[in-house]
């Protein structure tokens, strides 16, 4: 009974906090307005115990306007060089494709949870770290350019694949010319 009487609930919903200590933080100030947007869209998902096992997916921040995943990737990317949350948990292809990341955000506690493969810890506060502005935005453009380069060596490596055929028999060209000429031409010959 006491407990009924002490909390109330608030007939607006859930809301979220932004702290001073961090909205005049170099890191918060280093943001970009989408990151700032985010941060705060994931914020109203935090609960009393459920810091680590936030999700980030398009699909739950589509109400929020949020409509393209490569910006959620690059917000939730500035969010975590800057150090205001941090991954719990890999997912995506990483995870074969079925699980979806979990974030916590560096100022909260964290508690167990072995369902969602979440460990406990403590707070960190890993955005108290920056002291300069300059440095904060230089890690946020160093975190993109990583990005961007492995992104690129995905795309180089899908190009150099070769495209096998699954079949016994192959047809070929009648015409293979080469520097010596053009040679007879073969209807088929059994591969493999």
């Amino acid at each position: 009974m006491a407990r009924a009487d002490s909390y109330q609930t608030d007939e607006m919903g859930a809301h979220a906090r932004l702290y001073e200590k961090i909205a005049y933080s170099p890191a918060w100030l280093a943001l970009s307005f989408s990151a700032r947007a985010l941060y705060m869209q994931l914020r109203v998902k935090l609960k009393q115990t459920n810091n680590g096992n936030i999700d980030a997916t398009l699909s739950t921040l589509r109400h929020a306007g949020f409509k393209s995943s490569s910006t959620v990737a690059k917000v939730l990317r500035e969010l975590e060089a800057v150090g205001l949350i941090a991954k719990t948990r890999q997912g995506g292809i990483a995870a074969g494709g079925r699980l979806c990341n979990l974030y916590r955000f560096t100022d909260k506690p964290v508690y167990d949870m072995p369902k969602q493969e979440v460990k406990a810890c403590k707070p960190t506060h890993e955005w108290k770290a920056w002291t300069a502005l300059r440095e904060v935005e230089a890690a946020v453009r160093a975190a993109h350019a990583n990005a961007k380069q492995t992104d690129e060596e995905k795309n180089r490596r899908k190009a150099q694949r070769l495209k096998r055929i699954n079949s016994k028999a192959e047809a070929l060209p009648a015409d293979l010319s080469s520097k010596s000429g053009p040679r007879p031409g073969v209807a088929l010959r059994k591969v493999g």
